[in-house]
């Protein structure tokens, strides 16, 4: 310093003056440096922070939109009429179509898993329900996004999956029963893979929860570790909550990350860019490395060191001024190149919403030039229909200074067509941060658009055929697969459910595999087939014969990738045809029988007359009288043959005695022929099962008998080996007819029925064992071939049916439906207690949807001195009842079309509360009928019903005195 003082004091002025200039100069450069070296420090900072914001603008944009997607999604299953009968009436069939509808829906978004909770949090149906980790029976009670959606809000949840543990978007909305009450929770996760893509351009790049959970990343490694530090309590909360497994939760920052916050992480410092993605607080964290603006600072040093050295300081501003300028200007060219040659329209309005930049596309687009374009406000070129919805939508998204993402809008061409854009934009901020405006791109979707309605209404058409066709609609792979089918083929194959007719190969379902090679070397010939006849297998065995149309299903080049078709069900035309030519068949045979036993009698009535003179004219002990005696009792056994031959041509059986068929069995027990029966067939045993209250048939009491001997004599015989014969009789009321061997009428009927435990009957056989002669026994040995035929013409005789059950190693069931009669079979026997319940001029109403019924209880409750009411319908009953009053009612449970015996009842109790009421019916006591019971009901009868059953329930409900219980 002293030297230094000295050499000053030595200095001329002028010399200290240049020194002194110099002294300043450095200085102000200097400073002048550091400024330059701090602008473009900032000028980095705040290209840092413009590239993170555009950056996090764009994957918040993009998560927003997988948001709304989904949430969309939701709402729209939700509303599908096969989701909410699943929660409301879980039955089988409901369940199966709500997992049909979530399989569709899950498919089409390619969603990790669809599924239905119920009420309680439990789900009820998933898209992943055949997997090993179903969520089918598991509880997600605990999740946000059920509690928010049963209270009517549904929504978002991003969270780790319980069962599968990957991170998922799940969207959640509430399914209404009909009072418009949430029944269930209806969710779909979608895996968030291709978001996670996104995170890899950057080194730092976070999507993070409100309380700083990393869930995604471009680094891997710091996936669900804490961005910063979690609030007291968060940490046990998020852990019960599963949200994002079970911790450590690791600490990366020592503070909270706000925009443009300078962090340290992993020795390095970083400058940090926010933005909230949505109203819970989720955002997009971005650390952008402070390289950028260590260089631009360090370009600063050293420009104020070369000026120093080279006094060219204004030079270099000028020179960076000037690079700078170029920049920015080779900026804006790239940008309006890029804009001029992009097939999409790029656009910039102002905050007003005026068009400040256009680019070359909206003249091939709307064929607007640029000068009409530039200063008009956006919605002028909306279409009228839908100005008002769009400009309502768009202020909402300028209100909340929000991305929009693939907006449909409908604009008008300059030469007024309709065109369809897709419009997505986002804000532009000024320096305060306030909206200045927005930019973005509109793509013309106007052929798409209008491809998807042509291609909608094509699938409206094929889906109103599909789903309401009866026959089997179907769609095959070329080797054999089910591709989609109807709910016709599942019901014409006899599966429980779709899932299980699609795990069934085609081939299968030909009775003759060759049939199968034949229909599709048809189809490639000729290019389709028209009513291929042929056999098919159901699921239980049992064969239909059914007719197909087909055609192949073909891909863009012509090769044939499968089948599409229909399978129309002829099984019961051909049953009909068959019984109609079985009828007539035995109806020939039985008109040529009849005319043969008519000269048969005359001849026989002359060989077993002669032979009986010459018997009595020879000596007892001349060897001819026992010659006598075998040319008698050979006439008698053909005699009984030409008996059998009338039956079967039914003439001369009086259908005229009242009978009761359990009087006919225990007559038959008593027989030799009974006797001799077991004596010749030991291994066989003999059970009985007999309704005592059996009602009467009218018939013939020998006809019935023989009936019954050639019956029990079949099925005895088709037991070589012993077994079981049973003979059961019992009441049955049909109230639709019964599809067998015969076609048994509705109504009231005693039905016998012969079954044993042998061999069964093969099926080739089956349609001929009623035919005379047909047997497979040995003619001549055990009978004449005319037994079964017998019981035929027996049954007809009386009006009845026969039904046959049998199956090949499991034995035959012979059942016999007579109709029943309300005659007594002698008048000694008529109940003489009937006083006990007869009226005393009672109002009783009849509600059954059968006329013949209401009319036989109208007549027997008129005997019994009450007052009848009749009507044909729950609904009917009920409007009769609004304005008059019964003392009970006779209620049939089971009426169609309309309401039932249950419903009925419950109606009304509410305009007659403690209504007396019995509950008929042609069925077994049903959980409906007790139901009818505990709201108040009476007995429970059962159809068909005696004078003295109905007579005893109505008076013994008139006189209780119990009352209905609440309902």
């Amino acid at each position: 310093m002293k030297t230094m003082r000295f050499k000053l004091q030595g200095m001329s002025f002028p010399g200290r003056r240049w020194l002194m200039g110099c002294l300043i100069i450095s200085s102000f450069t200097i400073v002048a440096g550091w400024g330059v070296a701090d602008y473009l420090g900032a000028k980095a900072r705040r290209e840092i922070i413009k590239e993170s914001h555009a950056t996090t603008m764009l994957l918040a944009a993009r998560l927003t939109y997988e948001v709304k997607k989904m949430e969309g999604v939701v709402k729209s299953l939700s509303l599908s009429p096969w989701i909410a009968p699943a929660l409301t009436a879980p039955t089988k069939e409901n369940i199966e179509r709500a997992n049909s509808t979530l399989d569709r829906y899950n498919e089409a978004l390619s969603a990790s898993v669809t599924y239905l909770l119920d009420k309680t949090g439990r789900a009820v149906a998933s898209s992943n329900r055949r997997e090993a980790d179903s969520f089918v029976g598991k509880g997600y009670q605990f999740r946000p996004y059920f509690t928010e959606a049963l209270r009517g809000h549904g929504g978002h949840y991003f969270a780790l999956g319980v069962t599968s543990l990957q991170r998922g978007l799940f969207a959640s909305c509430p399914v209404t029963g009909p009072a418009n009450t949430p029944v269930g929770v209806m969710v779909m996760k979608t895996d968030l893979d291709q978001l996670q893509t996104q995170f890899r351009h950057q080194s730092y790049c976070f999507f993070v929860s409100p309380q700083g959970i990393i869930f995604l990343s471009g680094k891997a490694g710091m996936l669900l570790k804490s961005l910063w530090p979690l609030q007291p309590g968060e940490r046990n909360k998020l852990i019960g909550s599963r949200q994002f497994g079970n911790g450590p939760f690791e600490v990366l920052l020592p503070r909270e990350v706000t925009d443009g916050m300078e962090v340290r992480l992993e020795g390095k410092w970083y400058l940090a860019s926010r933005r909230e993605v949505d109203r819970e607080g989720w955002s997009i964290v971005i650390l952008a490395p402070q390289g950028r603006i260590a260089i631009y600072e360090s370009i600063g040093v050293i420009l104020t060191v070369v000026v120093l050295l080279l006094l060219i300081i204004p030079i270099s501003l000028a020179y960076h001024t000037m690079k700078s300028a170029e920049v920015l200007r080779r900026s804006e060219e790239r940008f309006q190149q890029v804009g001029e040659n992009s097939q999409e329209w790029i656009w910039e309005v102002d905050r007003r919403g005026r068009y400040v930049y256009s680019s070359q596309a909206v003249r091939s687009i709307l064929g607007y030039e640029l000068a009409e374009v530039i200063g008009k406000l956006h919605w002028e070129f909306f279409d009228p229909e839908e100005k008002e919805r769009i400009v309502q939508e768009m202020r909402g998204y300028f209100d909340r200074k929000e991305t929009f993402f693939r907006i449909a809008c409908k604009h008008l061409h300059r030469n007024g067509h309709q065109v369809f854009l897709e419009c997505t934009g986002a804000p532009l901020f000024d320096a305060q941060g306030e909206v200045a405006g927005y930019w973005g791109a509109n793509r013309d979707i106007t052929e798409r658009k209008r491809a998807e309605e042509e291609a909608e209404k094509i699938r409206e058409k094929y889906k109103t055929f599909f789903e309401t066709s009866r026959d089997c609609v179907f769609i095959t792979s070329t080797d054999g697969r089910w591709i989609d089918f109807n709910e016709a083929a599942v019901v014409l194959f006899g599966y429980q459910d779709g899932e299980e007719l699609r795990t069934t190969r085609i081939a299968n379902f030909y009775e003759n595999g060759q049939d199968r090679q034949n229909h599709v070397a048809i189809i490639k010939e000729k290019g389709f087939s028209q009513d291929y006849r042929v056999n098919l297998r159901k699921k239980d065995g049992s064969i239909i014969n059914a007719l197909i149309t087909a055609v192949p299903k073909k891909d863009q080049d012509g090769a044939i990738i499968g089948y599409q078709g229909v399978i129309k069900d002829l099984t019961n035309e051909t049953m009909l045809q068959e019984r109609l030519f079985r009828a007539e068949k035995m109806e020939a045979l039985g008109m040529l029988a009849g005319g043969v036993a008519h000269d048969l009698n005359n001849v026989l009535g002359i060989l077993i007359g002669y032979s009986e003179l010459l018997f009595d004219k020879i000596e007892a002990s001349n060897p001819a009288r026992s010659h006598a005696l075998h040319i008698k009792q050979a006439g008698e056994r053909a005699a009984a043959i030409v008996q059998d031959l009338l039956t079967l041509a039914r003439r001369g059986v009086p259908v005229v005695e009242v009978y009761n068929l359990n009087r006919v069995v225990e007559d038959y027990q008593k027989t030799l022929v009974f006797e001799r029966l077991l004596s010749s067939h030991p291994g066989v045993k003999v059970e009985t099962c007999l309704d005592p209250e059996l009602f009467n048939i009218e018939g013939s009491h020998v006809h019935l008998g023989q009936t019954l001997m050639n019956l029990v004599s079949n099925v005895a015989e088709a037991m070589p080996r012993g077994g079981v014969l049973t003979v059961k009789t019992e009441n049955r009321y049909l109230d639709r007819p019964v599809t067998g061997y015969d076609e048994v009428r509705e109504g009231d009927y005693v039905v016998l029925s012969v079954s044993d435990t042998g061999d069964g009957i093969a099926p080739t056989d089956l349609k001929h064992i009623f035919e005379p002669f047909y047997t497979r026994k040995v003619m001549g040995k055990s009978g004449t071939g005319l037994g079964l035929s017998v019981v035929w013409g027996t049954v007809k005789d009386h009006r009845g049916y026969i039904n046959v059950e049998t199956e090949e190693g499991k034995g035959t069931i012979f059942s016999l439906y007579f109709p029943i009669t309300r005659k007594q079979v002698a008048e000694n026997q008529v109940s003489s207690s009937v006083l006990e319940y007869m009226g005393n001029g009672q109002t009783i109403l009849v509600v059954d949807d059968v006329e013949a019924q209401r009319e036989l209880a109208d007549r027997m409750l008129t005997k019994l001195n009450y007052r009848v009411r009749s009507a044909s319908g729950g609904e009917a009953a009920v409007e009769y009842l609004k304005t008059q009053a019964v003392d009970l009612i006779v209620l049939d449970m089971i009426m169609a079309p309309g309401m039932d015996g249950l419903d009925t009842y419950i109606k009304i109790l509410q305009i007659h509360p403690g209504q007396k009421a019995i509950i008929v019916s042609g069925f077994a006591e049903t959980g409906r009928v007790q139901k009818a019971q505990e709201l108040g009901a009476g007995g429970y009868l059962k159809k068909p019903y005696s004078l003295e059953k109905l007579g005893m329930a109505v008076k013994k409900e008139i006189l209780s005195t119990k009352h209905t219980k609440e309902h």
